[in-house]
């Protein structure tokens, strides 16, 4: 129960990064059409895999089942770490300058 718990709760904070990093990237014009799109395939996700993991489990037994699919969230992590690091690259290199000459100083 002790592992179940700290994996709803990883789970539970990864989608709030998640989402907050969306929320970031996504310009102001789109942002509730996309967070709808993430909370749809979340749901769609969620159920999917709840309907595949039992005749999974049933098949070829839980202990490979559950290794699956932690091999599948490594995996997953690793795609979603490399993205973010790219999107976060690609937004420094399009992002223009905010500050402007004839902006005045005010930290003075």
């Amino acid at each position: 129960m002790a592992a179940a718990l700290i994996g709803h709760i990883g789970v539970g904070a990864c989608a709030i990064l998640a989402l907050n990093g969306l929320q970031l990237a996504t310009p102001d014009h789109i942002r509730g059409r996309v967070m709808v799109l993430v909370f749809g395939l979340s749901s769609a996700f969620q159920g999917v895999s709840s309907l595949a993991v039992a005749p999974l489990a049933a098949s070829i037994g839980m202990p490979d089942t559950t290794r699956l699919l932690a091999g599948l969230a490594v995996v997953y992590a690793i795609v979603w770490a490399i993205g973010v690091t790219r999107t976060g690259k690609a937004r420094k290199i399009v992002e223009p300058d905010t500050i402007h000459e004839d902006t005045p100083d005010l930290t003075h």
